[in-house]
């Protein structure tokens, strides 16, 4: 889901509110209207990975309001 969110820019050029409702609200609570935020992150879930885990998320950046930029990372514990 996530690669194909990145490679098709479905996300680019979105509102806030338009990204709330494609992927929920991001990992803090906050009221829309009032977030100044310019980088939203969602945890994508996480797998085993050797002795332990790796997590996946996305990042959304903004750019006056809108949709900029997206990528993926991934950590492991």
């Amino acid at each position: 889901m996530k690669k194909n969110l990145i490679e098709n820019k479905f996300l680019f050029g979105k509102t806030k509110n338009k990204i709330i409702k494609i992927l929920g609200r991001p990992q803090k609570n906050f009221e829309v209207g009032l977030d100044t935020s310019k980088n939203w992150n969602y945890s994508m879930g996480s797998e085993g990975h050797g002795m332990g885990w790796k997590f996946h998320s996305l990042s959304v950046h903004f750019k006056d309001g809108k949709v900029a930029a997206v990528k993926t990372s991934e950590f492991i514990d």
